[in-house]
């Protein structure tokens, strides 16, 4: 960054100096997808990232009038311009990650632990110290496993990427029928293996849990009595399936992450606006009312969200990042996959929440409100 040239050479200690350099880049990413200051001088927005990073680091050694000496002797810009676009960096790494200090989790820029693993791998062979050439293989699920890794690392390995797509229904249907003979002769009807195998096709394409349907069809049959395995005992038994997952799910959480996936999904059910997806300010003004019927330990804002975005990995909700426009700061989008009133319904059978639960008029009354001064205010 040329705005890092032109700072005093003792306004950021050196070691304290790449860790904001390298935090400064990450906003600059951030501020691209949001994207802040459109139109404005590239120099004016690497500045302010570059503010941003040093205010989001533990000690604190510039200031805006620092900053915009700085980036002036580059481009004409101003401390206010400075303060503005460092505020909206600054609210779209809260958004991406949750919080506001970058001491949480791994940072963005950290080299991941498996880059020294590949990099001695893929050059053992050259060592002297192994006999033979050695091959490596990386099995992942991860699209960005190559990403952040070290430039020595990815020159040594530069892998050719394979791609495995998921199975689809013809593929599933031979599995499972190299798996009929689990069952007694005629205790399929026809139909049964290609549904299971369209059901598993539509979902995940997963063999494993395609052969879990399967078994789960005739576990069912059996607890019925019955004695033959119908297309009805499929679909019962995916419905089971999705159920006991949800409540399994809900049902490991702590009681502060059932508050917040509660308050979450009363806005997405309550709502009387177009579509169901939930803003986080509303949602955490939803948490804080919660909170204070309940009497209960209320999270600060970057926690909630933080709550919130771990449930995606379940497969409970989506996100998305959005942005409120000009100056407006970046916020949380929430997007639940199921029925949202079918979640607070298993959420209630903790009993704290019975008694919110019962205030329905009220709950719903207040979820309007905050999400017509969010929109209108």
């Amino acid at each position: 960054m040329a705005v890092v040239d032109a700072l005093d050479d003792d306004a950021i200690p050196g070691a304290r100096a790449v860790r904001t350099w390298r935090l400064a880049q990450h906003l600059m990413k951030l501020g691209d997808q949001v994207p802040v200051g459109p139109g404005t001088p590239r120099c004016t927005v690497a500045a302010s990232a570059l503010y941003a990073a040093d205010q989001l680091l533990s000690r604190k050694h510039l200031t805006q009038e620092q900053v915009a000496a700085a980036a002036s002797t580059i481009v004409p810009t101003s401390r206010n311009r400075i303060a503005r676009y460092s505020r909206e960096l600054i609210d779209a790494y809260e958004a991406e990650h949750g919080t506001d200090d970058p001491g949480v989790g791994r940072r963005e820029n950290d080299e991941p632990a498996y880059s020294k693993l590949l990099y001695q791998l893929s050059r053992a062979s050259n060592t002297n110290e192994i006999e033979g050439r050695v091959s490596v293989a990386a099995l992942t699920n991860d699209p960005k496993f190559m990403e952040d890794i070290d430039g020595r690392a990815e020159s040594s390995f530069n892998p050719r990427d394979v791609y495995f797509p998921d199975y689809d229904a013809t593929q599933l249907r031979e599995i499972l029928e190299n798996r009929r003979d689990a069952f007694r002769q005629d205790a399929l009807e026809d139909d049964v293996i290609p549904l299971v195998a369209a059901f598993a096709a539509q979902s995940h394409g997963d063999a494993r849990k395609a052969i879990d349907l399967f078994r789960g069809a005739g576990d069912l049959a059996d607890e019925r009595g019955d004695e033959v395995v119908t297309e009805d005992h499929v679909r019962d038994s995916q419905e089971e399936i999705d159920k006991d997952r949800s409540l399994k799910l809900v049902e490991g959480l702590t009681t502060q992450k059932k508050i917040s996936l509660y308050a979450t999904a009363a806005v997405a059910h309550h709502s009387n606006r177009t579509g169901s997806s939930v803003p986080s300010p509303v949602g955490f003004k939803v948490y804080q009312w919660v909170t204070n019927e309940l009497d209960a330990d209320q999270m600060t804002r970057e926690t909630y969200v933080k709550y919130v975005k771990e449930l995606s990995t379940y497969g409970l909700i989506s996100t998305s990042r959005k942005s409120r426009g000009r100056g407006g700061g970046m916020y949380m989008e929430f997007t639940f996959t199921g029925d949202p009133e079918a979640m607070m319904t298993r959420i209630v059978d903790d009993t704290r929440l019975e008694g919110i639960a019962q205030q329905e008029e009220l709950l719903s009354s207040v979820v309007n409100a905050q999400l017509k001064e969010f929109h209108e205010g």
